[in-house]
């Protein structure tokens, strides 16, 4: 019990001092392609997310923004260049419900971090992030830069 009110008390003083809540889910991170236990808690949710395929060859897939991550997520799962990676590694995702205000700076922090494959993709009810400038914010728990030489 403990736990889950020091995980309340975590969350609730980073909203107040300004800080986005932490990645969700927790390790071991859903495929995309099999999110039916999160379905509750992403339906109408918005949020950043990162999109990555392990494998022979790791990289990051797509950083983003949307007002609903499951129309997003579902929108992924359903292109034909997200769907090829699946085979070799899988695809996963995480997510993370950041204030509305600092997401689209923590996308772009996030892109210029990670460098994503498919970036370019336009997906519907996802907003670009123009000229906004970037916010810090860490990877989620257990994934690393795979840029990084």
């Amino acid at each position: 019990m403990a736990r889950g009110a020091g995980g309340l008390i975590s969350r609730v003083s980073g909203l107040i001092a300004g800080k986005s809540q932490p990645w969700r889910p927790d390790p071991p991170y859903p495929s995309l392609f099999d999110l039916g236990v999160h379905r509750r808690d992403l339906d109408h949710s918005g949020g950043v997310y990162v999109l990555w395929h392990l494998g022979v060859k790791p990289r990051w897939l797509r950083a983003s923004h949307s007002l609903d991550l499951s129309a997003s997520f579902a929108a992924l799962a359903d292109l034909a260049q997200i769907a090829s990676c699946r085979a070799n590694g899988g695809v996963f995702v995480a997510w993370s419900a950041a204030l509305a205000d600092r997401r689209a700076g923590i996308v772009r922090h996030l892109v210029e971090r990670l460098r994503p494959v498919f970036q370019a993709l336009t997906i519907p009810g996802e907003s670009p992030f123009g000229e906004t400038p970037p916010i810090d914010f860490p990877l989620p728990p257990g994934t690393q830069d795979l840029t990084a030489p």
